[in-house]
């Protein structure tokens, strides 16, 4: 594990946010979900709202060039059950997985996760970014 105030963990982190996070790193998806789990954490995948409740987007289009990683991800995803974010409990310890904007989680992600909720986007908004 690597803990706050690390210089080498500043890259990425942006505003001095490092000083507040106790930032563990694992080799593999099955690790960390494995560390997760030892922990008593559920794990649920962040996932895009379904197409019915959202645009056509510059995402979509960037998606499409990586259709077979996508692809992938898109049947792991289908087998969990997915809720909205405000419905998730988080009266029980729960470890949300985020992707990347282009590509969202991987595959090998989304088949250890336990679940999936939808962050609801609105207006123009497309996606989100990730911050401390």
């Amino acid at each position: 594990a690597k803990h706050g105030g690390n210089r080498r963990m500043r890259r990425g982190v942006g505003n001095g946010g490092e000083k507040w996070l106790c930032v563990h790193r694992h080799e593999t998806a099955a690790a960390c979900a494995e560390a997760l789990r030892g922990a008593g954490f559920r794990i649920v995948a962040t996932v895009p709202p379904p197409e019915g409740d959202r645009s056509d987007s510059w995402h979509d289009a960037r998606a499409a060039a990586d259709a077979a990683a996508v692809g992938e991800r898109n049947e792991a995803l289908a087998q969990l059950a997915t809720a909205k974010l405000e419905d998730v409990d988080f009266g029980e310890r729960v470890a949300l997985v985020l992707g990347s904007e282009r590509l969202g989680i991987s595959a090998e992600m989304a088949l250890l996760c336990d679940g999936a909720a939808t962050i609801p986007l609105f207006g123009l908004t497309e996606s989100l970014n990730v911050s401390v």
